[in-house]
């Protein structure tokens, strides 16, 4: 027999009184049903319990607890009509509200206008103070609760479920922990909820109104996680970011009032939620909380910390690396690994080249790159905090080394510029030219690769090479050398054409550069605890080692798998005490292509991963050109046929590169071509060739005054103008444009369109060549901006804040772009000049960003973006094992 569904089990229940019309949604603890009163004409809404919870709780016990929120009667609460229980279910019946709810409306503007954001706050307090003044407190506040009503512009909030969460806790007693739900949502609940205080007072729906208030104006609540117990973990242990650190417009008087509202013990917060509505006024002043844009850790009072120490050791592994830090205990014999949960707007970040994590000798600092307003920065973590500093000047640096001393690092910049910083902050220093440092010792020698090699740098000496591929053996690069102890000797691993996750171990001596090999596949090799760590297609492995013979002296032991690997770097590192870092998920680099509609409906196009880039969609909607690497030889523009999936090369032996888009017939593909293939400078010039490969490539050379090297460009679809990006990588970037000659020449000049001290990149021409869509940094925040192609006339902002990779529409009715996370959509208006008429929020931007150029297309019909998905699960956190040598005795 089938089953009956709820829709027909609660209409037939509810027959006499409501006609039951459809789901509307469906939460934590219950459904929501849209309704009709038969008997005064009006449609409702009826929230219905789950089953498990309603027997759970019980009828009779939760209706008598629910009456006392049907006596609330307030302009901002959203009333109590009926309740009831109806064929084994518990009901409660609603206005229906033609609206939408907060969360509806952050899901499509993720920031509110401050305005918008302290009347909804108010009014939400006025709500909350009328029931606590009746001794009714919410306990759930969050933005699914609270309602707006009213046309877009003058929306006014109504708050519902009053009372609601404190019935079904008062009726259902412990017996509701064994349903699997949950009172509260994490993001919102305030530590004294989180932690099972047996007595909740009206402060906890402060605390909430708080962390509402702050995802309205930030655009995310002020602790995330990827799982409840991480978010309780947070909640316990960390301060909130500053709400000015990611928007400045944000006034004081309401950064403080949100943060007050915020503090761990409810006697620190406001007396009120009347005091915290005045204080979002500026009625009344109050002093902001002891919180700097970095934030540190809470000391919590002893039952806090007691109830953290209990909540699943699992969560508590996952969260607080300052218990690693701050309360490491001695070496024991048995290892303990945990997930560093970092903040959402200091991630790891997926754009950085080269390896993006390390650890000081001590095992006391954790340097990463993280994501930030420039891109990316590296950060530090110390024992003495639980939040992660971004370090001065290394916006855009990557390969973060410590230096023995603890007191510095190198890193280095985008454009390959080795530079040296203080771990306290001071201003970088330049180093070295083309370079990335792999290590350093303790006389301040260092090791570094250069065109594909490996070089010394000895204290106040020369650089010199030490080693090269050898091209006899069809190596391709030489990377990741370390020290060896004693000062003699380095190890390294070379890569051979076409490999991906794996290469070869070598000694190498410093003196005269002669070569052992280790006869053993790995690359990003460390040495530590007399052994030597490698990874392997993604696992990494110890291998017993000798460091004085320098012979291997037994077989390898894995240690972790899913380590993420990239062509240019193991992202994993190892401290002098036994402590071991890195990054899990698949080889890093590899992603798949996806058709994303702008609702976020994905579907992927290709049956393999691979080491894609810069995708351009031809005019008809089925091809896409795209720079692939690793694939029998070095990185070259294929052709990719969407109907059957096919694999096509352009461009042969690393001649072309980074596909610029196509011609409006789509019979030709635009390109960057490379010459001195594996030089470090090597020459760029602008190519065309068939897509059907009816005839060789024609090449066409830039003058560009000051010489600079072509590095990203965009094409208007008749191939007659071209706009392009110089410098960038760690430099200014800057634009030019140049057109077709009259004469038959294939020498095109270049004429200024954007050269100034800021950062200006991603160029993008619109379909009818008359305006130039870009990004630049000139605010201090990267931003989305149009301009006429001419080079002549003012500016139109797009992105009203931070955005990136602008991208037209065919039709050129609007701008594709990458928002804080989100990717959006910017409607425009035709005339002398664009204006905007409206901007949409799509999805969720869950997929690759490219540094400094644009890593998706829009596909003709302007409904659907080909993407890059990353290929498996790639973790934005690193992972820590303790004692990692005690895994080699099990």
């Amino acid at each position: 027999m089938t089953p009956i569904s709820n829709v027909a089990r609660l209409s037939a229940a509810l027959s006499l009184t409501y006609r039951v019309d459809r789901e509307l949604g469906a939460g934590g603890m219950a459904t929501v049903y849209l309704a009709h009163d038969l008997k005064h004409e009006r449609d409702v809404a009826i929230k219905v319990l789950h089953p498990d919870l309603g027997a759970a709780l019980g009828a009779e016990r939760f209706l008598s607890e629910i009456k006392t929120t049907a006596k609330l009667q307030h302009p901002h609460i959203l009333p109590l009509l009926d309740s009831g229980a109806a064929d084994g279910l518990l009901y409660y019946v609603m206005p229906f509200v033609d609206g939408e709810t907060l969360r509806a409306r952050l899901e499509r503007e993720t920031q509110l206008p401050i305005a918008d954001a302290v009347q909804l706050a108010r009014e939400v307090a006025d709500a909350l103070q009328y029931a606590h003044d009746r001794g009714i407190i919410h306990r759930d506040i969050k933005p699914e609760n609270i309602l707006l009503q009213g046309a877009p512009g003058n929306q006014h909030a109504l708050v519902a479920d009053f009372g609601i969460a404190l019935a079904v806790q008062q009726a259902g007693g412990q017996r509701i922990t064994q349903t699997g739900l949950s009172l509260g949502t994490p993001q919102y609940m305030s530590p004294e909820q989180a932690t099972g205080e047996k007595t909740i007072d009206a402060r906890a729906d402060l605390y909430a109104l708080g962390a509402v208030t702050y995802e309205m104006l930030v655009g995310e609540p002020p602790f995330t996680g990827p799982s409840t117990q991480a978010i309780v973990a947070r909640l316990l242990t960390n301060s909130p970011a500053p709400l000015r650190d990611t928007r400045a417009t944000v006034p004081e008087h309401i950064e403080a009032a949100v943060l007050t509202a915020l503090a761990k013990l409810p006697a620190d917060r406001q007396a009120n939620v009347t005091e915290l509505s005045a204080q979002l006024r500026g009625t009344v002043t109050t002093a902001p909380p002891v919180v700097s844009s970095r934030a540190r850790t809470v000391e919590t009072p002893r039952r806090l910390r007691l109830a953290l120490a209990l909540t699943t050791l699992v969560a508590i592994g996952a969260s607080v690396l300052a218990g690693w830090l701050a309360t490491r205990p001695a070496p024991s014999v048995i290892p303990r690994t945990l997930t560093v949960q970092l903040p959402e707007t200091a991630q790891v970040s997926e754009r950085a080249a080269y390896r993006r994590v390390a650890l000081s000798r001590d095992g006391r600092r954790l340097y990463y790159v993280g994501a930030s307003a420039g891109g990316y920065a590296i950060y530090v973590r110390d024992a003495e905090d639980t939040m992660p500093r971004q370090l001065s000047g290394t916006v855009r640096g990557g390969a973060p080394v410590p230096c023995p001393d603890g007191r510095s690092l190198y890193f280095t910049s985008a454009n390959t510029t080795a530079m040296r910083v203080s771990a306290d902050g001071a201003a970088p220093t330049q180093v070295l030219d083309s370079a990335v440092v792999t290590d350093c010792d303790a006389r301040g020698s260092l090791l570094f690769t250069r065109a594909r090699g490996i070089w010394l740098l000895e204290n106040g000496g020369q650089a010199r090479l030490i080693a090269s591929p050898d091209s006899a053996q069809g190596e391709v690069l030489a990377g990741s050398a370390s020290f060896l102890p004693g000062g003699t000797h380095l190890v390294m691993f070379t890569s051979r054409t076409g490999e991906q996750g794996t290469g070869h171990l070598s000694v190498v001596a410093l003196e005269n550069g002669t070569r052992e090999d280790l006869d053993v596949q790995g690359r990003g090799v460390r040495y530590s605890q007399q052994h030597l760590l490698y990874t392997n297609e993604g696992s990494l492995y110890a291998l017993p080692f000798d460091a004085r013979s320098r012979r291997k002296t037994g077989a390898p032991v894995l240690i972790a798998t899913s380590v993420a690997t990239r062509p240019q770097a193991t992202d994993f590192d190892v401290s002098d005490d036994g402590t071991l870092v890195y990054l899990s998920g698949s080889l890093g680099g590899m992603y798949s292509l996806s058709r994303v509609d702008r609702s976020g409906r994905e579907q992927r196009l290709d049956r393999d991963a691979n080491l894609y880039s810069w995708p351009r969609v031809a005019p008809d909607g089925n091809r896409v050109a795209v720079e692939i690497g690793g694939i029998r030889g070095g990185y070259d523009v294929w052709l990719f046929t969407i109907g059957n999936q096919s694999l096509e090369r352009l461009t042969s032996n690393f001649s072309g590169v980074r596909p610029l888009g196509w011609s409006a017939d789509g019979r030709r593909v635009a390109y960057l071509a490379m010459d001195y293939p594996g030089s470090p400078r090597q020459r760029r010039t602008l190519a065309w060739i068939p897509a059907d490969q009816s005839a060789p490539p024609q090449r066409v050379e830039v003058r560009i005054p000051d010489s600079s090297r072509v590095e990203d460009a965009t094409i208007y679809r008749g191939m007659d103008l071209i706009g392009i990006r110089t410098g960038g990588y760690g430099r200014p970037g800057d634009l030019w444009v140049a057109s077709a000659p009259a004469d038959t020449t294939q020498h095109w000049t270049a004429r200024p369109f954007l050269v100034t001290p800021a950062d200006e990149e991603t160029p993008r021409l619109s379909p009818d060549g008359r305006w130039m869509a870009y990004t630049s940094n000139e605010t201090g925040v990267y931003e989305v901006y149009v301009r006429p192609s001419s080079g002549t006339g003012g500016r139109v902002a797009i992105s009203a804040g931070p955005g990136a990779e602008p991208v037209w529409a065919r039709d050129g009715s609007g701008l594709f772009y990458r928002g804080v996370n989100r990717m959006l959509f910017v409607t425009l208006r035709e005339g002398q000049t664009p204006a905007v008429v409206r901007r949409d929020t799509l999805f969720a931007d869950v997929y690759r960003k490219e540094t400094l150029s644009i890593g998706y297309d829009v596909f003709p019909d302007g409904r659907s973006l080909l993407m890059q998905k990353p290929s498996g699960s790639i973790s934005r956190q690193p992972v820590m094992i303790l004692n990692w040598p005690a895994l080699l005795s099990r």
